[in-house]
Order: C-alpha cells, then sequence, then structure tokens
C-alpha cells in the first residue's frame, strides 16, 4: 500500500503549483485598447478609414465591371442593359404616351435620362443592408464601417463608365450631322458631383436600414417616385403647368444634373456659375452630411439583425 502525504508535502505541492499559475500570468497594457462595439472620434475614424485606403480601392477595383457568374453574356450586359431600359422606355413613353413631343433628339434625351439617373438611384439601394452584409468582419475586427461604403461607391463608379460613355456616343448619333460641342467635357466634372451626390446617398440608407430593417421598402419606394418626377423621360416645362409643383421638380437634384449633361452634350450650354455652385453643394454636402450621418451609427453596425 501506498503511503499518505505528509501535510509538509502537501503544503509545497501547493507553494509550487500557485508559483506555476503566476509565472503564467501575462500584463497587458489596456491603455490602447478599445471596444470593438465603440465609436471612435471623428479623427481618429478618418485616420482608420485613410490606413485601410489601399483595401478600399484594390477591392473596388478587384469587383468592378463583374456581372453574375451564371450570365451567358457576361460584362456585354454592360452595354446591353442601358440600351433595352432605352427601347422600353422610349416605347412605352415615347412611341405610347407621346411625351417625346416637343423634345429634340428624344432618344438621347431618354438615354441620358435613364442612365445618369441610375448613377444615382443604384447607390441609395446599394447601401441597403450593407452593413449586415459584413457584420461578422466589423464584430471580429477594428474596421471602419465606412470604408466599406467608399469602396461599394468606387466600384459603382466604374462601373458607371461604360454605361454613360454608351449613352452619350447614342446622343450624338442620334443627333448625326450636328457638330459636336466643347462643352461636352463638361460631363467629365459633372459625372464626379454625381458620384459624390451618391456616395452619401448610400451612407445614409445603409444607416437607416441597418437600425430600421423595415425602411428597405419604403427607400424602394421612394426612389421609384423619384425617378417619375425627375423628367427623365419627359419635359417637365412642357407637362407640369402647376407652379409649386414645377419649382419643387426643378429644384430636384436629380432633375439639375440630368439638365446639366443634357445641355452639355446635347445643346452645347455649359451650367451657369449659380447652377455650378448649387450642383457642387448637393454633390459635396451629400456626402459630407451622409458620412456623419453614418459615422454617428458606428458601433451598432456589428450587432445588426
Amino acid at each position: 500500500m501506498g503511503t499518505l502525504p505528509q501535510r509538509g508535502e502537501l503544503a509545497e505541492g501547493a507553494e509550487q503549483e500557485s508559483s506555476d499559475q503566476v509565472s503564467q500570468l501575462v500584463l497587458v497594457n489596456d491603455a490602447r485598447l478599445s471596444r470593438l462595439s465603440s465609436r471612435p472620434t471623428l479623427r481618429n475614424y478618418l485616420r482608420k478609414i485613410w490606413s485601410r485606403r489601399r483595401f478600399v480601392w484594390l477591392d473596388a477595383r478587384s469587383r468592378a465591371f463583374k456581372t453574375d457568374r451564371d450570365m451567358i453574356l457576361g460584362r456585354a450586359w454592360l452595354i446591353l442593359s442601358p440600351l433595352l431600359d432605352g427601347l422600353m422606355y422610349g416605347f412605352i413613353f415615347g412611341f405610347i404616351l407621346q411625351t417625346s413631343r416637343g423634345i429634340d433628339n428624344f432618344i438621347g434625351y431618354l438615354m441620358i435620362g435613364i442612365t445618369f439617373f441610375g448613377m444615382m438611384r443604384g447607390p441609395l439601394t446599394s447601401g441597403i443592408g450593407l452593413t449586415k452584409s459584413f457584420r461578422g468582419m466589423l464584430g471580429a475586427f477594428d474596421f471602419p464601417a465606412a470604408a466599406l461604403v467608399f469602396s461599394r461607391a468606387i466600384r459603382q463608379a466604374y462601373d458607371s463608365l461604360i454605361p454613360g460613355a454608351v449613352a452619350i456616343i447614342i446622343t450624338l448619333a442620334a443627333q448625326w450631322g450636328e457638330p459636336i460641342h466643347g462643352t461636352i467635357i463638361l460631363v467629365l466634372p459633372l459625372f464626379l458631383l454625381i458620384q459624390l451626390f451618391g456616395t452619401g446617398l448610400m451612407f445614409m440608407s445603409a444607416r437607416i436600414t441597418a437600425q430600421i430593417p423595415d425602411m428597405k421598402t419604403m427607400i424602394n419606394l421612394a426612389t421609384r417616385a423619384w425617378f417619375f418626377i425627375s423628367g427623365v423621360f419627359f419635359s417637365v416645362e412642357r407637362f407640369v403647368d402647376q407652379p409649386t409643383l414645377k419649382f419643387l421638380m426643378e429644384e430636384n437634384p436629380a432633375y439639375r444634373f440630368l439638365t446639366a449633361v443634357r445641355d452639355a452634350v446635347m445643346y452645347g450650354q455649359a451650367p451657369t456659375a449659380t447652377d455650378w455652385l448649387v450642383l457642387s453643394a448637393w454633390g459635396a454636402g451629400t456626402l459630407l452630411l451622409g458620412f456623419l450621418f453614418f459615422w454617428r451609427g458606428e458601433g451598432k453596425y456589428a450587432n445588426v439583425r
């Protein structure tokens, strides 16, 4: 039979075990640690986004110009989609409802309206449920959610280049024989302002639907209404007589952007200084307000249901 350990041996064993546990302790300086669910200061948030700039750029480039893998025609849909949209809306509104009356080069008018309005509608709808798609990543890493929005916005800007070019080419072809106006170069800064405006809308819809998922239905409904009051396929001057309604429709940012692009491409007219000021305010102002609104919700996106 074995002998029972003596009291001294028990004490010595306990002391050795306690010594081993102490030797395994690791001291960590938590002065610079923060909760993943907390909202950083605006300065730190901007610093974090800047540190992820390479990810934003490469992620956007790697995803740009790609369509669903199960589509046989693949990237050809980047060209076919605006063409088919133009044919459908042209037949319904131009041929059946006769909204083309009084508009020179209705084909170009319609193509620019559909394509460039899509550049504003696309970011708004893309922001719906955006944070939910990446909640695992946001919950596991100290990653600014705004970087995901910027990446998606840059990708959509890339994807808008081909449809935008197609719309302008068709517009010029539809008025064959007229000289190409030098003001067509102004489409570039207008395109940039439209992208800024759309990014601001994406920030807003991303936070709203993260906190209130049911708002996705209301946003989609509002987007369809916005499409029909922005003069995409009809002339506001011809069809709207009520002064207050006409004023609201003409001050609509989408209508202002579409009018500026059409004037530059079709009629050789450059936006006035006031127009540039208003369009810049809509573009940069919406981006700034949308970003601040989104930043205010940082820390909650990892817990989106």
